[in-house]
């Protein structure tokens, strides 16, 4: 459509042109090119120019796409944007048919959801013929697939620890003292990592995140309410323990920012807790000397309640923008103000590139393909849930779905998974007798692990990356599948085979699920450790297997 027909459309259309987007503090008129739906929420449609549709189509689509963004989330009218640039002009029936048979799963899904809304939540009877041609050819994707897929689906045992333990590694050595808003950058990055763990939820539910949403656990949020607008949780759940916090969370599929707090807030551990207090002290350190600096000195009250406003995972520039003054300062970071949070997107290609600098490891694909996720870490802590014993109701509470959502996860089986944990288990023992010459490690003092009875039975590569660890099996049974620990060719590992045996026989009496998973992949290790060292002392003495 040239220009010229376009000034033409607009002046012999009669319908109606603005819309209200569904935070209504915006407006739009369909003719515009870029629609405004949120402070950084931006529709672009300058492409629809070259698709060369009609007239009426084109006013169609906009109007679709228009009712779209009233009802919907920004994200969700992003989809739908996507998905009818994919398919271009070709909506006529039988173009749509061929153009169909080429488009990908995942478009024909956003295809399909485009047309649904246009008849059932748009009143455009138009696209009727299309909607049912999708609606009956939508490719059925069994949900189990999807929990098994080694890129997609729910991590292995393997996958899983490693991610805990490279976030371990990586708090015990971060630099805790922020000098910078570059070091409290890349804090929040981490912290961001381990709440996305801790409260198993979407990160466009965590960019939402105030410190107001942070207070002990015994205190209410409705006793701390700021604003009366201001969302609080029906239910808190209340401790005693007042080394722990507990946090609020909101929805974040409804598109309101800040609007639908979740019914009941989320305790904390006390390690998380403790770690989260840190960062808010450089946090604070930080943000309130880059103010001094323009000349902005306040008050401890007025600290305490500018820091009540600001988001937990600020976008950067927040140490960077120049309020000039105090009023400034507080007009723009407000209650329910989304100024200088990070959008969803955002802190999703944060933390892709913060965990391409950790060594995660995987039994299934490349190491480098590994990265964390939000839906396979939902994927993983249902699937470990549901392998407890946990009911339908639980586990929708805890990862803030419905009952229906985790059905599948209860009828699923992963007796299979244990042979590949242990044909990971010989590669992996292999791998680390490979990585150093074990007498080359001996002679570093410090680096034996030893029994109580003082016999050496492997080697630290790092001691240091030792002391923080929480293993609740002790040493050296914790050891063994540790990427820390390389087992001696000439210990007895038998003993600590026959030992872990008989605890995962009376755990398993005690029906204690979390320790028989911890148990069996130690058992898994000791006994690959067994084979590997048998297998190079037959070839030390010249012998081969028969």
């Amino acid at each position: 459509m040239n220009k010229n027909a376009f000034e033409q459309l607009q002046l012999n259309f009669d319908g109606q042109r603005l819309y209200q987007a569904k935070n209504d503090a915006y407006k739009f008129d369909i003719f515009d090119d870029t629609w405004q739906l949120g402070t950084k929420s931006f529709v672009n449609l300058d492409w629809m120019y070259d698709q060369n549709y009609d007239q009426q189509t084109f006013i169609d689509l906009r109007i679709l796409l228009a009712k779209a963004a009233n009802k919907l989330s920004s994200g969700s009218v992003a989809t739908f944007l996507y998905g009818l640039k994919v398919l271009g002009n070709q909506l006529t029936l039988a173009k749509f048919q061929l153009a169909w048979i080429s488009l990908k799963t995942s478009q024909k899904k956003r295809i399909t959801d485009v047309f649904r809304f246009a008849i059932e939540k748009a009143d455009l009877p138009q696209f009727k013929v299309l909607a049912d041609f999708a609606s009956e050819h939508r490719p059925k994707t069994k949900l189990g697939n999807n929990i098994l897929d080694p890129e997609k689906g729910v991590y292995s045992e393997i996958e899983y620890d490693s991610i805990k333990e490279q976030l371990r590694l990586a708090t015990a050595n971060l630099q805790k003292n922020c000098r910078n808003s570059q070091d409290v950058h890349a804090f929040s990055l981490l912290i961001a990592c381990q709440l996305l763990i801790a409260l198993v939820r979407r990160p466009i539910q965590l960019v939402q995140l105030k410190w107001a949403d942070v207070l002990p656990v015994g205190q209410r949020f409705s006793d701390h309410r700021s604003f009366k607008k201001e969302s609080v949780p029906e239910r808190e759940y209340l401790f005693t323990d007042v080394e722990c916090l507990h946090i609020r969370t909101f929805k974040g599929k409804d598109g309101l920012f800040r609007g639908n707090a979740e019914r009941n807030s989320q305790r904390l551990e006390p390690d998380l807790s403790s770690l989260l207090l840190i960062y808010r002290q450089q946090y604070e350190s930080v943000f309130i000397k880059t103010l001094e600096k323009q000349g902005i000195n306040l008050t401890q009250d007025e600290c305490r309640q500018i820091m009540l406003r600001c988001p937990i995972l600020p976008e950067y520039q927040l140490f960077t923008m120049q309020f000039e003054t105090k009023s400034n300062l507080f007009n723009a970071i407000g209650h329910l103000s989304d100024s200088f949070h990070k959008t969803g997107v955002n802190l999703r290609q944060n933390l892709v590139e913060f965990c391409s600098g950790l060594s995660f490891k995987s039994d299934r694909i490349n190491n480098d393909d590994l990265q964390l996720a939000n839906n396979r870490l939902r994927h993983t802590v249902l699937t470990s849930g549901a392998q407890q014993g946990l009911s339908a109701p639980y586990l929708a509470s805890i990862t803030g779905v419905t009952e229906g959502a985790v059905q599948p996860y209860i009828e699923l089986s992963f007796e299979a998974r244990l042979e590949i944990d242990l044909a990971f288990a010989e590669q992996d023992v292999l791998r680390k007798f490979g990585n150093m010459s074990v007498k080359n490690l001996q002679k570093l003092g410090g680096f034996v692990v030893s029994n109580e009875f003082d016999e050496e039975i492997g080697i630290q590569a790092n001691p240091a990356n030792c002391t923080s660890c929480a293993s609740k099996m002790g040493m050296p049974l914790g050891c063994y599948p540790c990427d820390n620990f390389t087992a001696l060719q000439e210990a007895n590992h038998q003993q600590y085979l026959d030992k872990a045996l008989r605890k995962y026989e009376v755990n398993e009496l005690e029906s204690n699920p979390v320790a028989l998973k911890k148990l069996k992949k130690i058992i898994l290790y000791i006994q690959a450790t067994i084979k590997i060292c048998e297998e190079r002392k037959l070839a030390a003495r010249g012998l081969r297997h028969d």
